[in-house]
């Protein structure tokens, strides 16, 4: 599995051929490599056991015939100098091996003494992503020994032994303190948590984040602040300064929070969220920040913003986010709404009377409302948007009572229908979205979406 033009590296480097700037190339590749670590002092010491061999007697030899051979048929290493028999070369290789050991040994007690901890992980995917230190491009299956280190742009998808799958997008730099804690300096990464990686944990300079069991995302910026935000499952959030009250928080899915030294916690409502789906605009997202009129204290919801991500089987809601968007049964996605940035709301609203929603428009756009068809249209729908006669579907539910009434599709399937109004605003600036029902109402009803195209 090692890289020969490697073997030809450490064999140089063992007969003391190997030029500075080898040394140098050798020695990043060792640092990232574990298997090659391993390579490296096995070689050197079998190396060393060989030459030692040669320069005894025939009778008081070390190693039989078959290992010398296995090392030059299954190894394919270089055989230069090990009939050597002189003692000089003998000590030199068996130094150099001890030198060796004893250089790994020292780092990885520094590392533990500054709580750095390697870690061995597997690409799993990686999108234009330049680590530190790496100079070849970095592709799915390689495995790496990560300790501290910088991805400097791009995305790295990583699969690390304690079942986490973390997503790192460049600027970022961190620290493994051990296997299952990471500190985050600065940057943005996603975390996947399998049942075995209960209780992994980021840290940054506002605090930790304890998972749980879930999927969640944390935004570590230069100035101090942290952002929090839970796709799936939850998280404890515990930051590091908090004068008086509680010392940690419950996120659930849907839940965004925001902590900064010496401040206390605050609801993160908008969030930018990246789906795979999603073709971001070249001249970037139209949707700046989107707010609320909710005050609720611990009321910790967001809005999901992905750029681009309006399509077929994007998520409707942050919360619920097993429904997603489909093109009515038989028909074709609307291209007319495909590739708008969407707006993720929170299924929790969907009974507001009162409920003020706030999209900042970063230039003239359509604004997209999908309303449950078996709600009565808002007054402020039908006075400032048109019905286009477009509809989705969302799903698939289970039976509850919000789906009462909906038949079950062909395939045993519940959906809900929605109607799709548009609006044109003509410049950039805030747009008020009013409440899901009108006061009175008691409809059951599901949560309207919303979604943004460039007029």
């Amino acid at each position: 599995m090692i890289d020969p033009k490697r073997l030809e590296q450490i064999a140089q480097y063992a007969e003391g051929l190997l030029g500075s700037d080898g040394i140098r190339d050798l020695e990043a590749a060792l640092r990232n490599d574990a298997e090659l670590r391993y390579t490296f002092l096995e070689y050197l010491n079998l190396d060393a056991a060989l030459t030692a061999s040669a320069a005894l007697p025939e009778s008081e030899g070390v190693l039989p015939l078959s290992t010398a051979n296995s090392r030059s048929e299954n190894a394919a290493l270089p055989r230069k100098g090990i009939r050597r028999s002189h003692a000089r070369y003998v000590a030199a290789a068996a130094v150099l091996a001890m030198i060796a050991l004893g250089s790994w040994i020292f780092l990885s007690r520094q590392s533990h003494d500054a709580n750095v901890s390697s870690v061995l992980v597997t690409v799993l995917s990686a999108d234009d992503a330049e680590l530190e230190g790496q100079s070849e491009p970095l592709a799915p299956g390689q495995r790496l020994m990560l300790a501290q280190f910088r991805l400097k742009k791009g995305s790295l998808e990583l699969q690390i032994p304690n079942d986490v799958k973390l997503e790192l997008h460049g600027p970022l730099a961190a620290v493994f303190e051990q296997p299952s804690r990471l500190r985050l300096a600065h940057g943005e990464l996603a975390a996947e948590v399998g049942e075995r990686g209960k209780g992994f944990t980021v840290v940054t300079d506002a605090g930790e984040i304890v998972d749980l069991g879930t999927r969640f995302g944390v935004m570590a910026r230069e100035n101090g602040s942290t952002e929090v935000m839970v796709f799936a499952g939850e998280v404890q959030v515990k930051p590091s300064s908090v004068k008086e009250g509680q010392s940690k928080w419950t996120l659930t899915e849907g839940d965004a929070l925001r902590i900064a030294p010496n401040q206390p916690p605050s609801r993160l409502a908008s969030v930018s969220v990246k789906e795979v789906s999603a073709e971001p605009t070249p001249d970037g997202p139209i949707v700046g920040q989107v707010t609320d009129n909710v005050k609720a204290v611990d009321f910790y919801r967001f809005y999901g913003v992905v750029p681009g991500g309006m399509t077929e089987g994007a998520s409707v809601y942050t919360m619920r986010s097993f429904a997603k968007w489909h093109p009515l049964r038989g028909e074709k996605f609307p291209e007319e709404l495909r590739g708008a940035d969407l707006i993720q709301t929170f299924h929790l609203a969907r009974q507001e009377t009162d409920l003020r929603i706030t999209v900042q428009l970063n230039r003239p756009a359509k604004i997209y409302v999908m309303l449950d068809t078996r709600v009565p249209v808002p007054q402020w729908l039908k006075k400032e948007f048109i019905d286009t006669g477009m509809k989705l579907r969302g799903g698939p539910w289970d039976r509850r009572p919000m789906t009462r009434g909906i038949p079950w599709d062909a395939d045993g399937k519940i959906f809900v229908t929605y109607t799709v109004w548009r609006r044109e605003v003509f410049q950039a600036g805030p747009v008020e979205l009013g409440p899901p029902q009108m006061p009175g109402q008691t409809t059951n009803g599901a949560m309207y979406g919303i979604a943004v195209k460039k007029l």
